[in-house]
């Protein structure tokens, strides 16, 4: 059975954070992209993300179904240390482009292998 810190309010979910190009802070979940949240501030997307989250555990749960998991079995996984002036570049061109640290790097990555880069969920508002 895994163990559950009951402090982390998305049950070790890594979250992401990043200025929309409209000026609005989105959060969103790194391996589940399709759970995201928006506000004026950092901290208001942080606490709109949990309550999110909430509701998705909630939902499953009342429906029987699994609760998305973090990560995920078999989900690779890569750190890589980058030069500051590597990373900030990064950052901008990720943030120019809509996309997450992470997508863009992988991006990179693939094209670099010369193999078709990785598709992605881009996040959006309705309404």
């Amino acid at each position: 059975m895994r163990k559950v810190d009951r402090t982390d309010p998305f049950d070790g979910h890594v979250v992401e954070i990043f200025l929309d190009e409209e000026g609005d802070w989105i959060a969103r979940f790194e391996d589940h992209t399709e759970i995201s949240a928006f506000a004026d501030t950092p901290a208001g997307t942080l606490e709109s993300l949990a309550e999110a989250w909430r509701l998705v555990r909630e939902s499953c749960t009342s429906r029987g179904e699994p609760v998305p998991r973090a990560g995920g079995p078999g989900v690779p996984r890569l750190q890589v240390r980058l030069g500051r002036r590597v990373y900030r570049a990064l950052v901008r061109e990720a943030a120019r482009r809509g996309l997450s640290l992470q997508t863009l790097a992988a991006r990179k990555l693939a094209l670099g292998l010369g193999k078709e880069a990785p598709q992605t969920t881009r996040t959006h508002r309705s309404g």
